[in-house]
């Protein structure tokens, strides 16, 4: 006689449900805290509009002392609380010690008197006893407030615009340098213009100096100031162009660095409609960029830059960007010739090619710091047409972080978007070509073959009859 089960049909239903439901919940339970513990945001928008930029992301990680913000809403906007909010939860993400706090304005008036705030998407960043103002609540014033905190000294970036140099007054969208300026000073970098060097050195305030395209020669004197600067442990950024004068050249002779008398050409990698004269540059020394690089920069009327053969005493040199392998170098030419570009085998030079260089000098002193020249082949990729092409703003604000030692800053940063509703893309040629083939012509010409195989089987078919 078989063995009667102690629970009925009905009740072992219901334990196999509460089991399911229990099982579920902390199946439920387990991925939430995995959620929590490795967050992880993907944002497929080209501009990546939903997420920090690397060097906001890098900024916050950096900062070791506790931060609270406190925001202020008006609760009339939803869309625009939300937004502060997932902005405020990125950073404390990125973060560990970042803390916030929302609060509506017409409701916590005595609290907003107290921080002096008195308009909506605004509030106060804190750090201990300091304080400081966020006129409105977005990552570039979250960036450049915790910045200001974590530098223990003013870093200051003179620009140069004695010798017919870029300058960051100017807002001429083909030749300004407005934007740079407008970014370094968000990075709370200073800015300053130079007319000249002083006889007696460049200025004790300059962190970085940089020299943007000279197109007229050092005036006397002015060499050997950069070189003692350069020796006593400064550090100089110099952007040079095909056409720079001679005495700019034996500058950088005297510091390690040849900066040939060559045009590069990159057909292989020139953008639709553009010329041949757009050399792309595809790799940096991970050493000097930490690998922060990821995007390629695009020069425009670019020559090639790199160590000499025989370096000075005291001065090692060591190339940190280069071209694709399909571009070249046109020899002993400074201007584009009329017609196409043709590549002559017994004289010009196959690529890679060198376009950036970085000398460093050995201190002067045993417990005094090294001083570091960093030298590019172009100056047009930094002007307000060319900064937010690819990834050229990266390229130039990086490099003035690398010499003004802020680790923190070389990282890819959110580039500004015209405005509309259609976000940019860069094709190459070839890249342009594939589009037109795959899309344009791919589809219609599959439609035909494919009618054209069914007819001539349907034909057969018919005949075999």
């Amino acid at each position: 006689m078989a063995e009667r089960s102690l629970l009925s049909p009905a009740v072992r239903g219901w334990v196999q449900l509460v089991l399911q439901v229990a099982l579920a919940l902390v199946l439920v339970v387990a991925l939430e805290l995995l959620a929590t513990r490795h967050n992880q945001r993907f944002d497929l928008t080209p501009a990546k509009t939903f997420e920090l930029s690397a060097s906001a992301r890098q900024v916050a990680a950096d900062f070791d002392r506790p931060v609270r913000i406190t925001a202020f809403y008006n609760s009339q906007g939803a869309d625009s609380r939300r937004d502060m909010g997932d902005l405020l939860d990125q950073f404390s993400v990125a973060g560990p010690s970042f803390t916030y706090r929302m609060l509506d304005l017409d409701r916590s008036p005595a609290l907003a008197g107290k921080y002096g705030v008195s308009s909506y998407n605004s509030g106060v960043l804190e750090v201990g006893e300091d304080l400081i103002r966020l006129r409105s609540i977005d990552e570039a014033e979250i960036t450049a407030a915790l910045l200001s905190l974590s530098r223990s000294k003013s870093r200051t970036v003179c620009f140069v615009i004695g010798h017919a140099e870029r300058s960051t007054d100017d807002t001429d969208e083909r030749s300004g340098y407005s934007e740079v300026g407008r970014a370094l000073s968000q990075e709370r970098f200073g800015v300053v213009t130079l007319t000249t060097l002083p006889r007696e050195g460049v200025p004790a305030q300059c962190t970085v100096v940089v020299l943007a395209g000279p197109s007229k020669d050092l005036l006397p004197g002015e060499a050997d100031a950069l070189l003692r600067f350069l020796h006593a442990g400064g550090r100089v950024l110099m952007l040079v162009d095909p056409d720079a004068p001679p005495s700019v050249i034996d500058f950088l002779t005297a510091a390690g660095i040849e900066a040939r008398r060559d045009l590069i050409v990159d057909e292989q990698n020139r953008f639709v409609g553009a010329d041949s004269y757009m050399p792309q540059v595809l790799r940096f020394r991970s050493e000097t960029f930490h690998n922060n690089l990821t995007s390629p920069a695009v020069l425009s009327l670019a020559r090639p830059v790199g160590p000499l053969g025989e370096h000075p005493k005291g001065i090692t040199v060591s190339s940190i960007a280069a071209t694709s392998p399909e571009s070249w170098a046109m020899v002993d030419t400074v201007t584009p010739p009329d017609g196409e570009a043709r590549f002559r085998r017994e004289v010009d030079q196959p690529g890679p090619l060198s376009v950036g260089a970085l000398a460093t000098f050995a201190p002067a002193t045993p417990d005094g710091a090294p001083g570091q020249l960093m030298v590019f082949g172009d100056s047009d990729f930094a002007t307000n047409f060319y900064l937010d092409l690819l990834g050229n703003r990266d390229l130039i604000m990086s490099a003035v972080a690398v010499l003004a030692e802020d680790p923190s800053l070389v990282a890819v940063r959110r580039k500004s978007q015209p405005g509309g509703t259609l976000s940019p893309i860069s094709l190459t040629a070839a890249e342009s070509r594939t589009v037109f083939w795959a899309g344009v012509l791919g589809p219609p010409l599959a439609v035909l073959l494919i009618g054209a195989v069914v007819g001539f089987r349907r034909l057969r078919q018919r005949g075999g009859r």
